[in-house]
């Protein structure tokens, strides 16, 4: 089955935490995965932090990078641009009292008709509580399906 996928998926691919295990099974069991071009630049101030917090080495922030960069090229995981999904996402983002980045993978999903996977709990939370709540899964729940 294919999803959508936000960065906090994308992280766990590259460094060891919680959930890591379950996200990298996603990335080599989903045929195929979509996000928001908005996905590389988030993964890469995420795992850049990281590695400025030393809680991984500095040369795996920049391979962690060029892997999603790869799943790109390899047509694993296909980005959509940012501009076309604003729109929904903006609405998304004030009917949920949401940030808009986080909507941004919500409005791909809805777009896409396929789930979105997050391991972002209190993101899921919001959505869950709504009346796109089928839109949304966890990564166990993803992992399992996939």
């Amino acid at each position: 089955m294919s999803f959508v996928v936000d960065a906090a998926v994308a992280v766990k691919w590259i460094a060891d935490e919680p959930g890591a295990e379950d996200a990298r099974r996603l990335l080599l069991t989903s045929p195929l995965l979509f996000a928001p071009e908005f996905l590389l630049v988030e993964v890469a101030a995420a795992l850049t932090k990281k590695a400025r917090r030393r809680e991984i080495p500095s040369g795996r922030a920049g391979h962690g990078v060029s892997l999603i960069r790869e799943q790109v090229a390899g047509s694993r995981l296909v980005l959509h641009l940012d501009r076309d999904l604003l729109d929904l996402a903006a609405q998304l983002a004030i009917d949920l009292d949401h940030a808009l980045y986080d909507c941004l993978y919500l409005a791909l999903a809805r777009e896409l008709d396929v789930p979105l996977v997050t391991a972002d709990e209190r993101f899921r939370g919001r959505v869950k509580q709504s009346r796109l709540r089928k839109l949304v899964v966890s990564m166990a729940e993803a992992a399992a399906i996939a």
